[in-house]
């Protein structure tokens, strides 16, 4: 889980200026920080689909619908092997 805090002081370290660094030093280290947890993001929120697609696969499986789970279940493998 993010922790806006620790991010927020993190940010605000990152504006701080070197004597021989410009104001285009400091927003290039926070832009590569919020591209960062961008990616970060967009991961969970993959994560969180996958989790859910499994847990009603998990129900197929136990509803005897065992032959398209299997199917299922190799296809969300992969999509986490991808995210990995």
């Amino acid at each position: 889980m993010l922790d806006i805090e620790s991010e927020a002081h993190e940010i605000w370290a990152m504006a701080q200026l070197m004597p021989d660094e410009g104001i285009v030093d400091g927003v290039d280290r926070i832009k590569n920080k919020l591209a960062e947890l961008t990616q970060h993001t967009k991961h969970a929120e993959a994560l969180r689909k996958i989790a859910a697609d499994l847990d009603r696969a998990a129900i197929a499986a136990h509803e005897e619908d065992a032959p398209n789970a299997a199917e299922f279940l190799e296809t969300k493998a992969r999509q986490l092997r991808t995210l990995m």
